[in-house]
């Protein structure tokens, strides 16, 4: 069932023609292949994909910084392609233009395991939207283990900071709080 659900994936992205579609769509294939140790045909191809889609993207640049910044870590993360070398310097300008997220910062720390990455991920402005808001509330408790954040993040579920949330978005964010060292940001949320 996994090996035809991949499949179906990989058909499906083909036919994508926005170029953020893409991105998202290759977050989606980095958190498919991320620690999966099997390596079915499906997801070699699926990993063949990514890093072809990621080629076309980079050169010359299609999507925002960030977001293909954000792609190439994930994939580089997931194992499915090269670390690119490139990855330092393209951090450096989005720090440099503030342009970074919790969720980049992060996941560069995850990679490189550099304390500088952590920092500039505790210091960035969350969201402003509910839920993105509490995502990054919860990544962050993944970077640095405080349940400050886990309890922050539920007080938005609760709604007691203010600002109502759409049912469903409350529903995905109380499914998020229940096991928060797993929390994901999906790849049809982007942050910013």
């Amino acid at each position: 069932m996994e090996n035809r659900a991949v499949a179906a994936f990989l058909t499906e992205s083909e036919r994508l023609q926005g170029r953020r579609e893409a991105g998202a769509a290759m977050l989606a294939a980095a958190r498919i292949l991320d620690g999966n140790p099997s390596r079915s045909p499906e997801l070699k191809a699926l990993a063949a994909w990514a890093a072809r889609r990621l080629d076309e993207l980079i050169a010359p640049p299609c999507i925002g910084e960030r977001l293909l910044t954000r792609v190439a870590l994930a994939l580089g993360k997931s194992g499915a392609i090269a670390i690119r070398a490139d990855l330092p310097s393209r951090l450096e300008i989005l720090h440099e233009t503030q342009r970074g997220d919790v969720w980049l910062w992060s996941l560069a720390h995850d990679l490189f395991a550099d304390e500088r990455y952590k920092a500039r991920a505790l210091a960035v402005h969350l969201p402003t939207r509910p839920l993105t808001r509490a995502l990054a509330m919860l990544r962050l408790h993944q970077l640095t283990g405080d349940m400050r954040r886990v309890t922050d993040a539920g007080r938005v579920a609760g709604r007691t900071s203010g600002v109502p949330m759409p049912a469903l978005e409350t529903a995905l964010l109380v499914a998020e709080l229940n096991a928060p060292e797993r929390a994901i940001l999906p790849p049809f949320v982007f942050p910013g």
